[in-house]
């Protein structure tokens, strides 16, 4: 509520709820369309699972630098439940997404190191 609302009046009251509620509609609707977009499932997943440190231990000797850690993944995990509140299939399919992409890398890698070596050994 804002300093002009007032709590006393019902009618105000019931504007509020509903602004929240159109609010966390269009939030949701949002996150719904982004989630179609690849570009946007390798961002959250980078987001998650690498920035967020989600699936890694936060701990480390330093306090201040464990305190930062626990938060960061606080803030994957609150992604995580409104990507799971909008599209609970969104996950898997981003950790699908990333394992093809790392093999596909791999695989791209090794091809290039083969070619190399190979134009060496000449």
């Amino acid at each position: 509520m804002t300093r002009r609302d007032n709590a006393a009046d019902s009618v105000m009251v019931r504007r509020k709820a509903q602004r929240d509620k159109d609010q966390a509609a269009l939030s949701q609707a949002d996150l719904a369309y982004l989630l179609k977009l690849p570009e946007f499932r390798r961002f959250a997943h980078r987001l998650m699972f690498i920035h967020g440190m989600l699936m890694k231990t936060p701990f480390n000797p330093s306090g201040s630098v464990m305190t930062l850690q626990v938060g960061m993944q606080e803030m994957a995990r609150k992604v995580w439940a409104e990507i799971e509140e909008v599209d609970p299939e969104s996950i898997p399919q981003m950790m699908t997404e990333y394992a093809q992409n790392m093999k596909a890398q791999t695989e791209t890698l090794e091809a290039l190191a083969d070619a190399e070596s190979n134009s060496w050994s000449v």
